[in-house]
């Protein structure tokens, strides 16, 4: 039993020893205020310009969408027309001697302006 005792202390005289030789030494803090401030100014200086982008990009995309309604509107009445062709050219289709477009039908007079009458 006064072996385990030996090696107890021994291991502690060995820590103490190894604790001892360790150099240590304590950091100030250091503080720069300058630098401080001035990455504050960038700091604000960057959301500025992110703030200015984020406007610009904003009306940039309601400017697309004007353009997007528009196209839409040109391209239905495009699409609007190009159904009533296609259901002129059925009619026609169907019975030719009904559709002769050369001469206008009693029911279209109606439509034929006054002066292509003349």
């Amino acid at each position: 039993m006064r072996t385990g005792g030996i090696w107890k202390k021994a291991s502690l005289v060995c820590t103490v020893f190894l604790l001892a030789t360790v150099q240590s030494s304590a950091q100030w803090v250091v503080t720069d205020p300058g630098n401080l401030a001035q990455g504050i100014i960038n700091m604000s200086d960057n959301i500025a310009h992110t703030s200015k982008t984020a406007t610009n990009t904003a009306q940039s995309f309601s400017e697309t969408v004007k353009i997007y309604e528009q196209s839409k509107k040109y391209y239905d009445a495009l699409k609007s027309v190009n159904n009533l062709v296609r259901d002129a050219r059925k009619v026609r289709d169907r019975d030719p001697s009904r559709c002769d477009w050369n001469s206008t039908p009693s029911s279209v007079s109606f439509l034929r302006s006054p002066r292509l009458n003349t």
